[in-house]
């Protein structure tokens, strides 16, 4: 719980120290969808599956939550706060591979500090799994800007 408090507090200080890019509404949306996303993601591989669990067993505990509500909200606010917008399509792909690689090495962290038990699921899934909750989101987050801008609102 320690190792999750102290992953979620670095994301707070990080995504408030930077500088802030994404709208209001852009917030918003990019935090609902992220957490859909994990949400959907979860329910089919831990709950439908029951390929992993978090805790120290499969049934729903409050650090389910915390997931859900501090980490990959928190983390895709960051990934899209520094995404690189004006570079050509290989760059944004290779950036959205990175940060699915840099959550699966923090995956693995918290694999081999039991936060995180594999029942069926291996490792090698989740970039894959992060890649398409990045995609999801990023896909979210171009369809709210377009839709901000026609709004009179």
């Amino acid at each position: 719980m320690v190792v999750l408090i102290s992953i979620a507090v670095t994301l707070l200080l990080i995504y408030f120290i930077m500088p802030q890019k994404l709208k209001r509404i852009e917030i918003y949306s990019v935090f609902f969808s992220s957490l859909y996303s994990a949400l959907a993601f979860d329910a089919l591989f831990k709950g439908r599956f029951n390929l992993y669990y978090y805790g120290s067993d499969a049934e729903v505990h409050y650090i389910d939550f915390m997931f859900r509500l501090c980490l990959y909200p928190l983390t895709c606010l960051i990934l899209l706060k520094l995404f690189p917008q004006k570079l050509n399509m290989i760059w944004r792909i290779l950036y959205l591979i990175g940060w699915a690689l840099l959550l699966t090495l923090i995956e693995w962290g918290m694999l081999q500090l039991y936060v995180i038990k594999y029942d069926g699921w291996k490792l090698y899934y989740s970039p894959l799994k992060y890649g398409l909750i990045f995609c999801l989101v990023l896909l979210n987050w171009v369809v709210t800007k377009k839709l901000a801008k026609q709004s009179p609102a």
